[in-house]
């Protein structure tokens, strides 16, 4: 999943990012659904090279299920499970834990079954699962550790999941601030047009499409508190003695929230990463925090950035997005507040979508129809 491997999966991400726009149009009432529905077929396809089908499909529900983490506290202090059900408080993590662990075993065996017996398929070799697969079984030659074992698959299904969080906050945001989408049309029409959706190569040129997508990680973050670290030698930090094995909370919240770094950290201010005409490298960089630290970085930041850009370029190049209505036709005010917890979402991603014209609408539907066609 480096960054140059990220590259031979950007065909997977337009067609998603393209079928996503349609559904989104179709039932503009489901967008949380269809978010989620863009990125878990994404995992699928890349990961063990299956094809999700939009209606019934046992391996998308499967990734659906274990694709919302943080939910449980025991998935980040694993020792919760070895305390006693009878302790206060601790019967319904004991539940939880066993419906994660449930849903994990499907995630495992579904997808993993369908890799392993359809190996011979082009698109079945070519994923990552099949590879890493083929990779042990070279090192191992057929020993019992040739096989990926459980954590493997989970995680690696996981690795870009969480970015749907941000997509939603992409909507929020939008809805909230109307002089941002005009001026992100504004760019899209002079550099895209009107006639085609944008791609990867136009990521240069957008200039304010990039500097949005800065804000919105740093305006939202999915993980307020980072992922735990421990250090593995006592340190001195400003004078505090650190022992080795100690656990490390990184505040992301808190670096992305800094006054001193980042004026008025709580508006929403594409405009702040820009100067002179290019991206301001003075500015701290949010993705440097929050897709995390050292070995525990996210493994799939890459293609979880491309995800962002495609999949946020198309949605301004085609929607207006506004804020929602009521019954009477007069728009509700929405406040931009987030859930706490491990992992953080919008509470409110309630909004008014609509393609920007006629010929935007025949757009969408036109790219979505070759997309779903490639997939087959």
């Amino acid at each position: 999943m480096h960054r140059d491997a990220a590259v031979a999966y950007r065909d997977i991400q337009r067609n998603a990012a393209h079928i996503f726009l349609d559904q989104v149009l179709s039932d503009p009432g489901e967008l949380c659904r269809h978010i989620r529905f863009n990125f878990a077929a994404t995992v699928l396809k890349i990961m063990y090279g299956i094809e999700a089908q939009e209606k019934d499909d046992h391996a998308l529900e499967a990734v659906l299920d274990t694709l919302i983490p943080g939910r449980w506290v025991v998935e980040y202090v694993p020792a919760l499970r070895h305390v006693p059900a009878w302790v206060p408080g601790m019967r319904t993590q004991h539940e939880r834990w066993a419906k994660w662990q449930a849903a994990s075993a499907r995630l495992v065996n579904l997808p993993y079954s369908f890799l392993v017996a359809e190996r011979n398929r082009p698109e079945v070799q070519q994923s990552v699962v099949n590879r890493l697969l083929v990779e042990r079984e070279e090192q191992y030659a057929g020993d019992q550790f040739g096989r990926l074992d459980a954590d493997d698959k989970i995680e690696v299904a996981k690795n870009v999941g969480a970015i749907g969080s941000t997509l939603q906050a992409v909507f929020l945001a939008l809805s909230l601030h109307p002089d941002i989408m005009a001026k992100a049309h504004a760019e899209l029409d002079a550099v895209v047009g009107p006639r085609r959706m944008p791609d990867f190569d136009d990521a240069e040129p957008l200039l304010y499409v990039r500097a949005f997508i800065l804000e919105s990680l740093r305006w939202h973050n999915v993980t307020p508190l980072g992922v735990p670290h421990a250090t593995v030698a006592d340190d001195i930090w400003r004078g505090w003695f650190i022992p080795a094995d100690t656990l490390v909370i990184p505040n992301a919240w808190a670096c992305m929230h800094d006054p001193n770094v980042y004026p008025e950290p709580f508006m929403f201010k594409p405009e702040r990463f820009i100067k002179d005409g290019q991206i301001d490298t003075s500015v701290p960089d949010p993705t440097d925090v929050v897709f995390g630290f050292g070995r525990r970085i996210c493994p799939g930041r890459h293609l979880a950035r491309a995800a962002l850009f495609i999949n946020v370029a198309s949605i301004m190049h085609v929607f207006n997005i506004t804020p929602p209505l009521d019954e009477n036709g007069k728009a509700i005010k929405v406040e931009a507040k987030f859930s706490d917890g491990f992992f953080s979402y919008p509470e409110d991603t309630r909004c008014t979508i609509k393609a920007r014209s006629p010929a935007h609408e025949r757009l969408i539907r036109e790219n979505a129809e070759a997309a779903r066609a490639m997939r087959g």
